[in-house]
């Protein structure tokens, strides 16, 4: 025989044998065969390791450059193989009594032997076993496997060090704060770098992938690892540059300005802070120019008197208001330049005005009604409570439109105007739409209603067993989540409310059956037959009629039985159901009490004898279920009495509903005040008539269902929530066509009611009456826009109030009496409803502030904390709140005086 480590290279090794003495029996056979494998093993286990040491980088079949560390990973799959065929050889030899007076050195030689040299080539199944230092290397390299792996490999190390690039561009070196519109330079540069990491990350390989897929896939890998832009498909955001390409490991890691392609540079905080710097340079001297303009229009026309002394003073004050607020707005060079190379009047000065001169303030006029137009329009929402409208693009038309207002001398076109004006109500404007709540609820509903239909059935029983309805309502809640993640109406009803259950998923049906056919079920009904038998053994026997096939299918599953085995483990659950079934005698003791229970009831029932009626009834449902008898078939010997006794409960309900029922206002008179009342009743009724469906208390009385009540109880609340629906319509009619502060309460009162009544009749879950919606806020398609209009044109007063308070200059004075000071202040500014003052102090002029009062009047008298002799400063401010939002004047004057 051929001997596997006889022949080595320089590195294999040469292994010593301590062979016991050899004895022909099975026992020293079996352990001579395993001290072989353990040899063959160990020698193994250091040619493996001496390869490991010594493997170098070499490019797989496919020319993926794979590194030391992939092929030592794909290496161990060399040594598993050699493991698994250790393994085969030795229950190979074990199975052959030929071998058993083999020594131990005898044994470790065939496991090298290939069946073609044995004189029996059928003696061994599977290629001889190699652990040749030489031969594993070979094997390495050349197998298939291993290069697959290798390059597999390779693949997550490139992936790895390329995304560990990218997460090393520093986000720091950007701005989150500027420019004022617009995403700000963080905003973008992230955006690059998320969009690059993803790109990326979307290149995958599959974990059996050969090593030519890899190749594909890592080529894919250029376009992020180099220097370049613009290689991907069109629209693809790529990092300009990356640093530590990983075919250079010498490319600098540093900070880096990004860029999108096609778009302008992503500027650093330093390069923002030096662009910023110049534009504030050449916007303060384009404002000088507008003030020298000003200033020689004014000595022009130094002879002006009268009404044209008037004109001039007021072209002058809207030109330099209007050009210095366009200069300045400004955050751009481009958008600076677009203003200046188009005003001739930045170069000379404005024109006497006349006539048919400069019209800058009617300019300024027409600006001033745009803004009342926009800032209404940015507060007007939808029926959820979501703005209609984009700020951001609302301001970005006003600023064009001043621009194109103020920068020439001409009057600005009322068709201009009227363009911006469009494009500020129309759809140019418009926010992203919301998800709706409507849909989403609708959408929900469905799902739930979907839910329900699989879960039970048309008795209302359920169709799977708990753990199995746990999965079928994972697979439901994962649509609602999809809704929940929905960003748009579209998303939300693309979303389906049909689930599909996987056929693996059991009902109780076919969950019993599948357990039915199980041996344990049959091998459990054999046992428990017997043990049956053996609990009849005496005088006092059970019906075992009720526990048959059926009855314990259910109760292994019931109990978690999914297998065989876990079938087999509940014999004894089986059993204790036996032992729960009552004796004869224990059912007559069971009868007996039913009977003195039913015996116990009053000889007159009424309305107030309903609980001791529906526990007697029950208890005797409960031993007719025992005895495996019926409500209709028993032994009870006062049944009779029983069914009496629940007619006359019934008859007796019955009367006392058609009572409450007369008492209810007829439907000419039905008030909203009713609804109360007619609620209660409607629900007391549909309690009523349940009971008399089947197998219910009342089934068996031939009771009649109160369906004309419940009809005519349904209707009057279809009238009261048109009595309610006509009172949000007057309350939203009710206000005026033009909304002012003074209007506040009768918006909010207004908003209040619509509120009330979508919240208590949106309803997804059933049908809508004739004539209304699932969802109220339907039903008033009508007039809520005037609703929003009104609360658009409020938030709009109260942002303008605002504006006025936080304009307002306050003037503070103070006078110290013993034990007191007083503060007293004036205001500058226009008048404002609902306007509050603060008042602070300190012992010290420039700092140490604290909170002392608020108040709604212009003075206050300070009577705590003071102290004789010591100085004490105040100071005032004025705010109001809109929208929970506090908007505070500027501080006034500290207001001092020593204390008395």
């Amino acid at each position: 025989m051929k001997k596997l480590l006889t022949v080595l290279l320089a590195l294999a090794i040469v292994f010593t044998y301590s062979i016991p003495a050899v004895f022909a029996d099975a026992s020293t056979f079996n352990a001579n065969v395993n001290l072989a494998q353990a040899n063959i093993t160990a020698t193994l286990e250091t040619n493996y390791s001496n390869m490991v040491k010594t493997i170098v980088a070499a490019d797989t079949t496919a020319g993926v450059p794979a590194s030391k560390e992939a092929w030592t990973s794909a290496a161990q799959l060399v040594k598993d193989a050699q493991i698994l065929a250790i393994t085969k050889r030795t229950d190979e030899i074990k199975a052959n009594s030929k071998f058993e007076n083999y020594t131990v050195a005898q044994l470790v030689d065939l496991y090298s032997e290939a069946k073609s040299t044995v004189a029996s080539p059928t003696d061994f199944a599977t290629d001889p076993v190699v652990v040749n230092q030489s031969q594993l290397y070979s094997n390495l390299y050349s197998g298939v496997a291993t290069n697959n792996a290798a390059a597999r490999a390779a693949f997550a190390e490139t992936k790895a060090s390329i995304i560990a690039s990218i997460n090393k561009v520093d986000l720091s070196v950007y701005s989150t704060t500027t420019p004022t519109t617009g995403d700000t330079y963080y905003t973008k540069a992230k955006a690059v770098v998320d969009q690059t990491l993803a790109n990326v990350q979307a290149i995958v390989v599959a974990s059996d992938a050969d090593d030519a897929t890899v190749a594909t896939e890592m080529a894919k890998f250029g376009a992020f690892a180099k220097n370049v832009n613009g290689t991907e498909a069109a629209g693809s955001k790529l990092l300009a540059t990356i640093a530590e390409n990983y075919k250079d490991a010498s490319t600098s890691l540093g900070t880096f300005k990004l860029s999108e392609a096609g778009s302008t540079d992503i500027l650093t905080i330093a390069q923002e802070a030096a662009s910023a710097m110049t534009l504030a340079a050449k916007k303060a001297a384009y404002v000088s120019q507008v003030n020298a303009n000003a200033a020689q229009f004014l000595a022009d026309n130094t002879s002006a008197t009268g009404d044209l002394l008037t004109a001039v003073n007021a072209e002058k004050a809207a030109y330099v208001a209007g050009m210095t607020e366009i200069i300045n707005a400004t955050t751009t060079d481009a958008e600076l330049t677009a203003i200046a190379s188009t005003v001739a009047n930045l170069a000379k000065p404005i024109a006497t005005p006349t006539a048919v001169t400069t019209k800058y303030a009617v300019n300024a006029a027409k600006i001033a009604q745009l803004e009342a137009v926009a800032a209404k329009y940015k507060a007007y929402k939808d029926a959820d409570g979501n703005l209609v409208k984009d700020a951001a693009k609302i301001d970005a038309v006003v600023a064009a439109a001043k621009v194109a207002a103020y920068k020439v001398a001409t009057e600005w076109a009322d068709a201009d105007y009227n363009a911006a004006v469009a494009k500020i109500t129309g759809t140019d404007c418009d926010a992203a739409k919301a998800v709706s709540s409507a849909v989403v609820a609708q959408k929900k509903a469905a799902i739930e209603a979907a839910r329900k239909a699989a879960l039970t059935d048309a008795n209302g029983d359920d169709v799977y067993y708990a753990p199995e309805a746990a999965k079928v309502n994972a697979l439901f809640d994962a649509q609602l989540a999809k809704v929940d993640a929905a960003k748009t109406d579209d998303e939300v009803k693309a979303v389906s409310a049909t689930v599909i259950i996987p056929s693996t998923v059991l009902t109780k049906a076919s969950l019993k059956t599948a357990i039915k056919a199980m041996p344990s079920f049959t091998a459990n009904k054999g046992v428990i037959t017997a043990y049956e038998a053996y609990l009849n053994t005496g005088s006092d026997k059970r019906d075992f009629t009720a526990l048959d096939d059926d009855f314990f299918a259910d109760l292994y599953a019931t109990n978690g039985a999914r297998t065989d085995a876990e079938v087999a483990a509940l014999l004894d659950k089986a059993k204790a159901a036996c032992d729960a079934v009552k004796t004869a005698s224990q059912l007559t003791t069971e009868k007996k009490a039913v009977e003195t229970q039913i015996a116990q009831l009053p000889t007159t029932i009424t309305v107030e004898n309903a609980a001791a009626v529906k526990a007697a009834y029950d208890a005797a449902n409960a031993y007719c279920k025992d005895a495996n008898m019926t409500m209709s078939s028993n032994d009870i010997a006062n049944i009779a009495t029983l069914k009496l006794d629940v007619k006359a409960l019934c008859d007796a309900a019955n009367v006392a509903l058609k009572a409450k029922y007369a008492a209810i206002p007829v439907a000419s008179k039905i008030a909203v005040t009713d609804k109360d009342a007619v609620k209660a009743l409607a629900a007391e009724i549909k309690a009523f008539n349940d009971e008399c469906d089947t197998y219910n208390t009342f089934a068996g009385t031939a009771a009649d269902k109160l369906t004309t009540e419940a009809t005519t109880l349904a209707s009057d609340l279809v009238t009261i929530r048109g009595l309610e629906k006509a009172a949000v319509n007057s309350a939203i009619n009710a206000l005026p066509l033009n909304i002012t502060i003074d209007n506040k309460a009768a918006v909010e009162a207004a908003r209040k009611a619509y509120d009330a009544y979508v919240a208590e009749y949106t309803d997804y879950t059933t049908a809508a009456p004739v004539g209304y919606n699932q969802n109220a806020a339907d039903d008033f398609t009508a007039t809520y826009k005037a609703l929003a209009d009104a609360e658009a044109q409020l938030a709009a007063a109260e942002t303008a109030q605002a504006k006025l308070v936080q304009a307002y200059k306050i003037t503070a004075s103070s006078k110290a009496y013993k034990g007191k000071m007083v503060i007293k202040w004036t205001v500058k500014g226009t008048a404002v409803t609902g306007v509050k003052y603060q008042i602070w102090r300190s012992t010290k002029k420039s700092s140490g502030y604290k909170y002392m009062f608020t108040t709604t009047a212009k003075t206050y008298k300070n009577t705590k904390n003071l102290k004789a002799g010591k100085t004490y400063y105040y100071k005032v401010r004025a705010y109001v709140t809109v929208a929970g939002v506090r908007y505070y004047s500027d501080w006034s004057n500290k207001a001092y005086r020593i204390a008395k």
